[in-house]
């Protein structure tokens, strides 16, 4: 199916995991907070050259007075134009809420990344990122949505 060559990672099937964590020292000074963290990955290759990827985790505090907790979801489709070009879109959400401040925040944030291989090792990336947070402040500096371009050259080690 992939004959010698560096295209971005292939992966089929899911992954499901629960864990239970500690919170040694928190921000406020607190002591000692256990966390259960739970998480989920599907992969599926669409096609030779097209790979769907979906990754999704949450984590929250397990303590009566706290009820804060954190949820991720990370989405991506990724295209091989040619054996040397992929094209990657990907779709983040963040949603974190605070039970202290009793405050909601959720980042949305989009990318299209055009990715070059120069040789096996080495890359350059193109990538366009559109971003917004919702946080329920007016006029704290991130009512706008915030817009990217980078451009990169990558070594892999491997």
């Amino acid at each position: 199916m992939l004959v010698n060559e560096r295209i971005s990672t292939r992966k089929h099937g899911w992954l499901a995991k629960v864990g239970v964590s500690e919170v040694l020292k928190d921000y406020d000074g607190s002591n000692t907070k256990p966390a259960l963290d739970v998480g989920a990955e599907y992969h599926r290759p669409l096609s030779n050259q097209t790979q769907f990827s979906n990754e999704a985790s949450a984590s929250a505090i397990l303590q009566n007075s706290d009820k804060s907790y954190t949820a991720k979801n990370a989405m991506s489709l990724t295209h091989e134009l040619s054996d040397r070009v992929d094209w990657l879109n990907s779709w983040a959400v963040n949603y974190d809420h605070n039970d202290v401040t009793n405050a909601d925040t959720t980042t949305n944030a989009v990318s299209s990344t055009y990715r070059y291989y120069i040789s096996n090792k080495l890359a350059f990336d193109t990538v366009l990122a559109l971003s917004k947070v919702d946080d329920d402040i007016a006029n704290n500096g991130n009512d706008e949505v915030d817009k990217s371009l980078f451009m990169g050259v990558t070594y892999r080690l491997k």
